[in-house]
């Protein structure tokens, strides 16, 4: 599912978050090599391939960037320089005097918290007339200039809620930057958007399926609180539900996997969960969370598909 999610976080980004983001204005940051130097194969590459597409359908090729990983070290030196190249220049475009740019994850969460604090602070620094530190280069007056309007925008996959993402990012400390003249406390990735095969609960109050799910947590819940996790795993357990009663009674192996694999069935979300003998994914469809200010995760809803 992670190829959806990454494709879903993309299209959130370029056809409906405000401003939107210029194709142009997209880099991925993905998983590195190891310390044989082979690159590290899975969720990555295909998080990777399916951004590609989308952007090349729209006549651009995306930066690429990753770390270097040895047994005891994260190396993020060449990506921060690499992402400071790209971002400052000319090529991003600017919408309302700021160059806002996307960097789609697809890394180990260990990269991820190497990176995004590294960055972010280079760039408060250049926004206070400094420069970025010699290992990463030397800029021109109009480079610099033009990273000096970054807003950067991370977009993540669902696999980093279960790495504690969240958790790290809060406990980072706060750093300074000039917002319009000045200096203000920000919280490391802030505004990131998180992909979720689920909406938090709180956010889809009316739909029948929470509803349901909030019912039954405060009935048998023993006090554990609303979560998108506790969702999911309701919602694999009503599946398994209703592939019994669709199997009806004799039940055997095979007749219960014919069942998953012939079952269609919305359980009140507006969506349709199904498998079929070539997917065993019942589906494609993700929610995002956006962390705020305050360092609470608000919903913006259902992500956009090929479909929306």
């Amino acid at each position: 599912r992670y190829a959806e999610e990454g494709e879903a976080l993309l299209r959130q980004l370029l056809d409906a978050d405000t401003p939107r983001m210029p194709a142009e204005n997209v880099a991925f940051f993905l998983d590195g090599e190891n310390d044989r130097g082979a690159p590290a194969p899975g969720i990555a590459t295909r998080v990777f391939n399916a951004g590609e597409a989308l952007l090349t359908a729209r006549g651009v090729t995306p930066l690429v960037t990753s770390h270097r990983a040895s047994d005891a070290t994260i190396d993020v030196d060449n990506a921060v320089r690499e992402l400071l190249r790209w971002a400052s220049s000319g090529k991003r475009r600017a919408v309302d005097g700021r160059r806002h740019l996307g960097i789609m994850l697809a890394s180990s969460a260990e990269a991820l918290l190497e990176l995004l604090p590294e960055l972010e602070k280079t760039l408060a620094a250049v926004r206070a007339d400094g420069a970025p530190h010699t290992r990463y280069g030397t800029f021109s007056t109009n480079e610099l200039d033009r990273l000096k309007t970054v807003e950067l925008r991370w977009a993540a996959i669902s696999t980093y809620r279960t790495e504690g993402l969240p958790e790290s990012l809060a406990a980072l400390p706060l750093y300074d930057r000039i917002d319009e003249g000045k200096t203000v406390k920000r919280r490391h990735g802030q505004e990131l958007l998180l992909a979720s095969p689920m909406p938090n609960p709180a956010s889809e109050p009316r739909a029948k399926l929470v509803a349901e799910y909030v019912d039954q947590l405060a009935r048998h819940g023993a006090g554990a609180p609303q979560s998108a996790l506790g969702l999911e795993a309701y919602v694999v357990a009503r599946l398994f539900v209703k592939a019994l009663e669709h199997h009806g009674r004799g039940l055997t192996d095979e007749g219960f996997i014919n069942s998953l694999e012939t079952l269609k069935v919305d359980l009140g979300l507006g969506i349709t969960y199904g498998f079929a003998p070539s997917s065993h994914q019942a589906s494609t469809s993700s929610w995002g969370l956006r962390l705020g200010e305050s360092g609470a995760w608000t919903s913006v809803g259902k992500l956009p598909d090929g479909n929306s």
